[in-house]
């Protein structure tokens, strides 16, 4: 019978290898597969193959407003499946498949006319039961055709009573409710029949069927990938001014070039180290037939870089080859921190290369472009993805549609722990029993059986973030093409690609380069002209910055965990940055290895290499990570080193020592003792180490990933170090949509002392800018604002605006009108506070933009000179219209606050707590007991606010103006604060003892008046214990 997958989207819900496994139970010698499109092909070969069934392919199509199946008797024939035809004449051309009308038509005049043009193919009409009235006519119009029958009738789940799932899922995807869609009905006989089923009911169909079963041969050529050309050798000759070349000599010789450029920031006495590993990396790449790869690879970054675009230093192992720095696709050399080539290939285990290439995510769309235009767009394609339906999120999607409490639906789906992969068999592995307790009440019963069962099933279609797919010739010809909007994807999972020939490129976007690049353009723009690449990698103020763990905003290293670490840690060298993104996993991290790493770093443990006989051939590899291995690198070394293997012998151990392929690595144990016995170490130790080393091998990290990762990491902490305020307007322009974030940045701008200023109308440009050592707000991120005041912009830079009343003239009555929701947002943002004050603009504002206004009322415009609006209502305008608020209630008396050890709201603990704050806003409201209350937002001088809870006997506190003040807060045991007392400002020195600095200063200008014994005088400037000496000399301790 013909069988759908869940590959038909909203259509089917059979899993593959269930389905196979179903099959195979019936004794069924055939999978029969007819799904919508062929995105499923590749995993279902392979599960048929192996479980002895033949495969055979279908594929619906409509062709001049006939239904068809079209089946593929061999590869041939699945070749046009791939590439449908678009008319009659199409189909008449192709070979080797069967031609049926299928079942669903209604116009038998029209299927004649198509079978005489058909006649010379191998064409049947599709038949099924007859179940319904609409069945019924189909069957009397498909008879009128004279032409052998085949049944059609086609599986969408695999069991009688399946139909349910397919009923949920719709329901999800629709965000309908299941009872809805099941009150529509879906068909229940959909299910994978038995054989006898179709001898009873379409007995000479059946048989018409087999025979065109028989006719089929499985004879697709999946697997064994070609690596691919490329296309453009002669061009790049003749550019260069070189004789024709072959793939392979053109790739040599542009690495041996590249490499001669590097070479001239290398000490001299290390270029022949440098020019052996060249060569010897080069004749592995052409040996295993790639060096059109690394041309491929080579031609994007390089055209990306003389577009401009910045492009990131290296990922993944594809930094651990010095061809790579040659060729400047990577950029950190390999040399120095003992990258190595074989774990990007490996000579000795043939795989495909896979470089993935970070670009500036703002114009990673231009070297996209640029390889449609340089391949031609029926040769590049993007690559599908399959949204599923997942354990945790399953549950909530059953949950809601059987309208189920949501309460106890997210408790069950609470017991799907996080990582990723876990599927809901693991869940249950780890948490039966809680789950058990659950599945006791038979409705939760129900939602946990539909997530099962629906577990996996695909429910949406999506394009690959990064991928893109490079063919020298129609990618149609290798894989079948979906068409998602206005992108081009190939039908196949990334994971197949290579069964087809296909070769797949990660261009990735990162914002971090984007963040990088526009810091520099900043600085060019200040007269600085920073080269990125000249910077040292061995700068003590960038290493001292991140040992403080004030790294927020450093790419990488910003995470709470990350702060912590590099605080502990305090890494002053580039290794060790490398080590910190390594390390910095649940694996290291629960298995110790990180905290041994750290107590050694500090000379708190013993830094040591397992065997003191071993110490002299273990050093050179993990000297830099103080005798801990951190890397797979490191497990490569240490095989060649003691085991006497080569890298690529060593790397295929690694392997397999990650996936725990225990017979064979008991094997190579015994090789690796009986090689190191005859290196003159002791068998027993060198076993020893075998053991420990494939332990850490679980948990080693790709050090050629981490390494050109750290690159982008230093440089970031370089900028922040040494341009803080460019780098943090770069780093906030690329999030002003993210208020969350944009709110974290704006708390970091404070801390680093950098000034924020107003959105201004004279001097603001869209985005973030900078001023001299400020920051100054970006129009377009004005609530209400967007990009539509690039208007506002053209306008004045064609010419500055003199007044308020020239302002408005241009700007209501030119030809650029600007609307009241855009005034509205620069008024209260304070954008236009450089024209007139926001009560002029509040009380003007109605009138500027009614309709009726014209030219001749500005004369009628009043109140210049009125006060301005009060702080309080400066600040909630801006929060509104900001998202938080730049306005400063501390500004007046922040010089004195800077003298005194002030507490704000993350220095509170229980009790009462005095801090200096503000009240930013009162609520009086009445209790369900007619009690009077406040409900108060209380800002610290930090600029971290909390809600705060006011009882009535203390609400004559909040009479008078708000301004900032000495404020006594209570902490609750449940986090939660009352209002105790507020106090003057001015009496900030009665409640905060002076900083350390501001006391000494004060004391050395004080202590010459001060006379023996003369306790009070000294007491005011310390606080603390004290004495003088007959001598007059001053004896005290304080912090």
């Amino acid at each position: 019978m013909f069988n759908s997958t869940y590959y038909t989207i909203l259509g089917g819900v059979s899993k593959p290898s269930k389905l196979i496994e179903r099959l195979v139970e019936l004794e069924y010698k055939v999978a029969l597969i007819c799904d919508e499109e062929l995105f499923g092909t590749l995993e279902i070969h392979s599960a048929a193959k192996k479980a002895g069934l033949k495969p055979i392919f279908a594929k619906k199509a409509v062709i001049e407003d006939v239904n068809y199946i079209l089946l593929a008797k061999n590869a041939n024939g699945f070749s046009y499946l791939m590439n449908p035809p678009a008319c009659l004449e199409d189909l008449e051309a192709m070979e080797d498949v069967v031609i049926i009308f299928d079942f669903d038509n209604t116009d038998a005049e029209l299927m004649n006319k198509h079978l005489k043009t058909l006649k010379s193919k191998e064409v049947f009409k599709g038949v099924r039961k007859v179940k319904t009235f609409s069945d019924k006519e189909k069957m009397a119009t498909i008879a009128q055709l004279d032409i052998p029958a085949v049944p059609v009738e086609t599986s969408k789940y695999l069991n009688k009573g399946d139909h349910r799932l397919l009923t949920a899922v719709k329901a999800i995807e629709s965000k309908d409710l299941y009872e809805n869609l099941a009150i529509q009905g879906e068909d229940e006989e959909l299910y994978v029949k038995p054989k006898s089923y179709w001898m009873e009911e379409f007995p000479e169909e059946t048989k018409n069927l087999g025979k065109i079963i028989a006719s089929c041969v499985d004879d697709y050529k999946f697997g064994n990938p070609v690596p691919p050309h490329y296309k453009f050798v002669s061009e790049v000759c003749k550019e260069l001014g070189l004789d024709e070349l072959g793939e392979d000599e053109l790739f040599a010789h542009l690495s041996k070039v590249g490499l001669e450029k590097r070479l001239l920031k290398i000490p001299a006495e290390k270029h022949e180290e440098y020019r052996e590993r060249l060569q010897f990396e080069i004749d592995v790449i052409n040996k295993m037939k790639f060096p059109g790869y690394m041309l491929i690879v080579w031609d994007f970054v390089k055209s990306a870089k003389d577009m401009g675009i910045p492009v990131g230093p290296g990922r993944g192992s594809a930094a651990g080859s010095l061809v790579a720095f040659a060729l400047e696709i990577t950029n950190l050399d390999p040399i120095p921190y003992g990258l190595l080539f074989e774990r990007f290939l490996n000579p000795e285990r043939v795989s495909m290369p896979d470089i993935d290439m970070d670009f500036c995510q703002t114009r990673r769309p231009e070297i996209l472009q640029y390889m449609v235009e340089k391949y031609g767009k029926d040769n590049v394609a993007q690559i599908i993805t399959f949204g599923q339906l997942g354990g945790k999120s399953g549950i909530r999607d059953a949950g809601r549609i059987l309208s189920h409490p949501l309460a106890e639906t997210d408790k069950l789906a609470k017991l799907i722990p996080d990582a990723p992969g876990t599927n809901m068999d693991a869940a249950y592995k780890q948490n039966g029993v809680a789950i058990d307790e659950m599945l006791s009440n038979s409705h939760i019963r129900r939602v946990w059986d539909f997530a099962k069962n629906l577990e996996g099933v695909k429910r949406n279609l999506g394009v690959h973030a990064a991928g893109l797919v490079v063919c020298d010739e129609p990618i149609v010809k290798r894989c079948p093409i979906y068409t998602l909007g206005d992108t081009q994807v190939v039908q196949y999972e990334g994971k197949y690609l290579e069964d087809v020939n296909l070769i797949k490129f990660d261009f990735l976007g990162l914002k971090t380069l984007s963040v990088i690049e526009s810091t520099v353009q900043m600085l060019k723009a200040k007269g600085i002209d920073l080269n990125i690449d000249d910077i040292s990698l061995n700068d003590k103020a960038t290493y001292d910055l991140i040992s403080t763990g004030n790294t927020y905003g450093i790419f990488q290293i910003e995470s709470d965990g990350m702060q912590s670490l590099c605080k502990r840690l305090q890494p002053d060298t580039f290794e060790d940055l490398i080590a910190i993104l390594a390390l910095y996993r649940p694996g290291p991290m629960e298995s110790g290895m990180l905290e041994d790493f750290i107590q050694r770093k500090r000379g708190e443990q013993k830094v040591s290499y397992f065997f003191d006989d071993m110490t002299e051939a273990l050093e050179p590899t993990l000297k830099p990570t103080y005798g801990v291995i951190v890397y797979q690198e490191q497990v490569m070394q240490i095989v060649q080193s003691i085991g006497g293997f080569s890298l690529g012998e060593a790397d295929i151990i690694r392997r397999a020592m990650g996936k725990k392929q225990i017979e064979y690595m008991n094997q190579k144990k015994d090789e690796f003792s009986d090689r190191a016995a005859a290196k003159g170490f002791k068998k027993e130790e060198a076993a020893e180490l075998f053991g420990l080393i494939e332990k850490f091998a679980g948990y080693g990290f790709n050090k050629s990933h981490s390494a050109a990762y750290a690159k982008v990491t230093y440089i970031t902490a370089y900028l922040k170090k040494h341009y803080p305020v460019e780098f943090m307007a770069s780093l906030m322009n690329f999030d002003q949509d993210n208020l969350d974030k944009l709110t974290l940045m704006v708390d970091e701008v404070k801390k680093l002392g950098i000034e924020l200023r107003l959105p201004s109308i004279t001097e603001s440009t869209m985005d973030f800018s900078v001023s001299g050592d400020s920051i100054i707000y970006g129009l377009r991120g004005i609530k209400g604002v967007g990009s539509e005041v690039e208007l506002l912009l053209n306008n004045r830079d064609e010419n500055a605006f003199v007044d308020v009343i020239d302002f408005i003239k241009r700007t209501r009555f030119g030809s650029k009108k600007l609307n009241k929701r855009i005034l509205t947002g620069l008024v209260f943002s304070g954008a236009l506070d450089s024209l007139a004050t926001r009560a002029w603009w509040k009380n003007n504002l109605e009138k500027i933009t009614a309709v009726s206004f014209k030219e001749k009322n500005l004369a009628d415009l009043s109140g210049f000179f009125a006060e301005d609006l009060p702080l309080s209502e400066k600040i909630e305008n801006e929060q509104e219209f900001l998202g938080f608020h730049i306005s400063n209630p501390f500004e007046r008396v922040q010089n004195s606050l800077n003298k005194y050890e002030v507490f704000g709201v993350k220095d509170c603990v229980f009790g009462v707590n005095k801090i200096v704050g503000w009240i930013k806003s009162a609520a009086v409201l009445t209790s369900k007991k007619g009690k009077k209350y406040g409900r108060l937002v209380v800002l610290d001088s930090n600029g971290n606010s909390v809600n705060v809870v006011c009882f009535e006997s203390k609400l004559s506190l909040l009479e008078g103006d708000k301004k900032p003040s000495v404020i006594f807060l209570k902490m609750q045991d449940d986090n939660s604060f009352i209002l105790e007392d507020i106090r003057d400002i001015k009496d900030t020195p009665k409640y905060f003892r002076r900083k350390s600095e501001e006391v000494a200063a004060v004391i050395k200008e004080e202590v010459k008046t001060i006379e023996i014994g003369d306790y009070k005088s000294l007491a005011a400037l310390t606080g603390d214990s004290f004495k003088i000496s007959k001598d007059g000399q001053v004896m005290f301790s304080f912090e």
